[in-house]
Parts: structure tokens; sequence; C-alpha cells
């Protein structure tokens, strides 16, 4: 998606005041003096004013003040048990350098510093328990009944038997992902995890995946689903690159849950930071028991157990013997799944039944 270089820097909290990052006051006092890009849905509207339609980006100092914040989003949906803990609103408070919000320890985001929010109401849009943006999302991504597009399916495993062994569910996961890292397409794969400082994990090599195949076949809620350095050049996560470089450069792959990759999708719509730093989604299925036995409340509102707006979606279980299915949504998922075919996953003929 094409996001005009103004907007990039917008996004990017470019504007600098004398001390550095421009303070809380003056964002909140730009965003007064300007109307609000217009959000149009079927004549529905969190914003007003005239503008663009978001999708050509949204310029977030510039929502009217009218829109609906984490205040909204905590009322609507975290008090009412609907939150999935998917951590994308801390993520995206988080990458623009605002750390208005947190993830606590049990995963909820909270409010860090109410004074630092500049209600710029992204935090609602991007929520999964939100149903803004979801008309435009399934638009963007071609999405069909019932449950999201279908481009290819099938039963893989991994094509090295090593790997197979080393691994759980046949290795299909760490085999695509090597395959993405080994021919270049990937320079990184990134997955949540829940541990104490909240951070999501950023590998680079092989032995990597195969070392973190466990959470990779699981990726944690409650997590950030990126974090950028300080000075905002590139990923800063448990893991991350040594050497840095701007988002752009990292090519990074995005392993998550449904919900996770919904919230992505949203900021991807909006053309907000961190969508621009992920080549490929890659959704795991919500359907494993140990991973329903450790749901929130939240999750029992959620429709989408199959990662329908992933670019390839992967079980989190055996389908046959240790064949895993794996679903590929888009072109793009669609282009990666064949290559990974050819050269690093064996196909699983006959029957589906376990």
């Amino acid at each position: 998606m094409r996001v005009d270089e103004p907007l990039k820097k917008t996004m990017r909290g470019s504007a600098k005041n004398s001390g550095g990052m421009e303070t809380v006051e003056q964002r909140r006092s730009t965003k007064s003096s300007r109307k609000g890009k217009a959000f149009r849905r079927e004549g529905k509207s969190n914003f007003r004013g005239a503008g663009p339609p978001v999708s050509a980006g949204l310029d977030v100092e510039s929502v009217d003040d009218n829109s609906k914040g984490f205040l909204d989003l905590e009322r609507e949906f975290l008090s009412q048990k609907q939150c999935r803990r998917c951590g994308g609103c801390a993520t995206y408070c988080s990458t623009t350098q605002y750390f208005a919000l947190e993830l606590g320890e049990d995963g909820y985001p909270n409010y860090t510093d109410q004074n630092r929010c500049s209600q710029c109401g992204v935090c609602y849009l991007i929520c999964p328990a939100s149903g803004d943006l979801d008309e435009h999302v399934k638009e963007m991504l071609s999405w069909q009944d019932p449950c999201g597009r279908v481009l290819g399916v099938g039963l893989y495993r991994a094509k090295d038997e090593k790997l197979r062994k080393e691994s759980g569910n046949g290795g299909a996961l760490p085999a695509l992902l090597i395959h993405m890292l080994n021919t270049g397409y990937l320079r990184g794969i990134c997955v949540p995890r829940a541990n104490g400082d909240r951070l999501p994990l950023v590998v680079h090599e092989e032995s990597e995946i195969v070392r973190n195949e466990p959470l990779f076949m699981e990726p944690g809620l409650g997590s950030l689903l990126y974090r950028a350095a300080p000075n905002g050049s590139g990923i800063a996560a448990n893991g991350g690159h040594p050497g840095g470089g701007s988002p752009d450069s990292e090519k990074l792959g995005f392993v998550g849950r449904p919900c996770q990759i919904h919230a992505l999708r949203k900021m991807e719509y909006l053309g907000v930071m961190p969508a621009e730093s992920f080549a490929m989604k890659i959704g795991i299925f919500c359907s494993d028991e140990a991973m329903n036995q450790g749901r929130g409340n939240g999750c029992g509102g959620c429709s989408d157990h199959y990662a329908q707006y992933a670019d390839v979606a992967i079980s989190d279980y055996c389908v046959k013997n240790d064949y895993s299915a794996i679903i590929a949504r888009t072109t793009l998922g669609m282009m990666v799944l064949s290559g990974a075919a050819e050269a690093a996953l064996e196909y699983g003929r006959g029957s589906c039944a376990a």
C-alpha cells in the first residue's frame, strides 16, 4: 500500500522540537487546529470532516477530538471481558513513541501515563474486538465467505527428516520459515511471547527457528507485536538484529494468532506503523487444547480461529499423522507456499482424516 511521504514522516513521529520529540501538548494543539480526515463506512463515521478515504493513510495528528480512543476501548471491550490480549494497541502506541499504553502482567493494556495520550483513536480502530475497518480489510484482502479466502490448501510436513524429528507437527512451520530465510525473502521472523518484558522474539538464523519452534507453534498473547528502538531505527527486541537498520530494511515475517494478524491488517489498511515492517503475515490456528485452556474471556467472542486475514495460515495440530494443514490466503502467500512446496515441504496425499 502506497503511503505519501509527508504522511510517513508524521507516522514516524518525525516532528521535532528543540528538545527532541514534540510534546503531548504540542501534538494536541496541532491536532485541535485542524479538521479530522473522514472515515466513511456506510454513512457511519468515527471521524468528522472532509478528506480522502483512510486507505490513503491516516494522519493521526489531525484526527477529530470526537474520535473514540482508549477510554472508549476500555469501557466497551476491556470492562466487558472482550479484549483478546492481542497487544495491537500498545504496540502501535510504543512504535509511534507516544508510550501512553503498556501491557500489564496479565497481558491486558492500560495507561502508563494518560497525559501522553494524543487521543488519536488508532488504538480503538485497530482493536480486533471492534468492528471498525473490518469491511475495508476484507475488501483489501478479497476476503470470501465463510472463513476467508483460500487460494491453495494442503497437508504438509518438512522434507528434511532431521527437522521432522526435532520439531513438532512434522516440522511444516519451521521448514516454511527456514525456506523464506534461505531464499532471502525474509531477513528475520518476529513472534510474540509472554514474558516479564512483554517483548516479541526476533530470529535471523535457521538454528534459532528450530530452537524456538514451540514458541512459533504457540505465539504468546499479551505481548507486543513489534518494538522499535528508542531512536526509531528498527526493531529492538530480545534476539533482534544486532546491526539495527530501518523497518523498511528488516523484511520481517510475523508469526502470530488470528487476532494479532487482524490487528496488523487494520494497521496496514490505515498505513500506520509497524505494519510496513512485515513482509509476510503467518497465522497459527487457535484450536489447540492447551491454547483453549489458557485463553482469556475475550477469546470466547472471537470467530476467527483459522487466521482469515493472514497470507499463510497453518494448523496448530496434526491433521494426519505428522502433517499440518497449510492454507495460502493471498497471492503472496500462494507464491511463497508454492516455492516451499518445491524445495522444503512434502505434500501429504490421500485422506485428511487423522
